[in-house]
């Protein structure tokens, strides 16, 4: 980010509360985009010093925005006032770039001192998606401890966003937030109902002590609780499919256990045409049992 900056002097003719609302959601989109696009990105990290270049209200507003953002000293002059800042921004990408890249370790996402509240809550939610990415390679029920875990840390650091100033700086971080905890309840739902079908399946079906009528109850119970299970796999996706609509950047990774577990429900005896139709349309979906393909918000 340079600090060599021609400062206009003009005005421009826009209503200073009209400016101030669309300059925070440019810089508060710039940041994110920042964070999460695998793109390049060389317009957002130079997008405050490009602000302040288009004229004097442009310039005022968007220094009163960054000072509060990046909880600079309010008395920091212009030209010491981005060196810092563009640090936290450096940082903020090398989040990114290992988002596209998932590490073993959340140590790397640590907050450091120097770190604002919006950056601290960056470092937050991207250790939320590299959990959640390694979680993919774990056994079932390893998985959904990880989820549970994911969607506790998430839920706290979304009581970090009201608390970011300037007020609305970080709406864009606690939708991408939002959007990741609908990923991560998805995923685990879809993973918790093919659990149930796996175990449903391999219940006995003719009990030693169970007359005609009992196997037949039995059955029929069971056909009840495989439809319950397929239904919730169904709207885990459509939730999925809703959240995923205009976002897709994250690295693909499998559900595990879900496809072998559909794929035997298929060939199950006891499975209706019906049920089959429905199992044979999730597979061919395919992408529906990749929640863990994630947003980019």
């Amino acid at each position: 980010m340079s600090s060599d900056l021609v400062y206009p002097s003009h005005r421009t003719m826009f209503p200073n509360e009209l400016l101030y609302n669309v300059l925070l959601r440019v810089v508060a989109t710039s940041i994110h985009t920042i964070c999460v696009s695998p793109d390049d990105v060389a317009w957002e990290m130079n997008v405050l010093p490009t602000l302040c270049r288009v004229s004097y209200n442009f310039r005022a507003i968007t220094l009163q925005l960054t000072k509060r953002a990046f909880q600079a000293k309010a008395e920091e002059s212009i030209s010491s006032i981005f060196p810092p800042i563009t640090k936290q921004l450096e940082r903020l990408r090398l989040f990114g770039l290992r988002l596209h890249r998932p590490s073993r370790s959340n140590a790397y996402f640590e907050p450091l001192p120097e770190d604002s509240l919006l950056i601290f809550g960056y470092s937050l939610f991207v250790a939320a998606m590299n959990l959640r990415h390694n979680s993919t390679e774990a056994a079932p029920p390893a998985f959904q401890t990880t989820q549970e875990i994911i969607i506790s840390a998430l839920s706290t650091s979304l009581l970090i966003c009201p608390k970011v100033e300037p007020l609305g700086m970080a709406d864009v971080l606690s939708d991408a937030m939002r959007k990741e905890m609908d990923l991560v309840r998805s995923g685990l739902d879809i993973v918790q109902a093919s659990v149930e079908l796996d175990r449903l399946m391999k219940q006995p079906e003719r009990p030693e002590d169970s007359g005609e009528e009992d196997i037949d109850a039995k059955r029929l119970e069971k056909l009840i609780r495989i439809r319950e299970q397929i239904g919730k796999i169904e709207l885990a996706e459509e939730i999925y499919a809703s959240v995923i609509e205009s976002d897709q950047v994250f690295i693909p990774a499998k559900l595990p256990g879900v496809i072998p577990v559909l794929k035997r429900l298929r060939d199950f005896e006891d499975s209706e045409p019906l049920i089959t139709q429905r199992i044979d349309t999730l597979l061919e979906k395919g992408s529906a049992f990749s929640p863990f393909r994630g947003t980019s918000s």
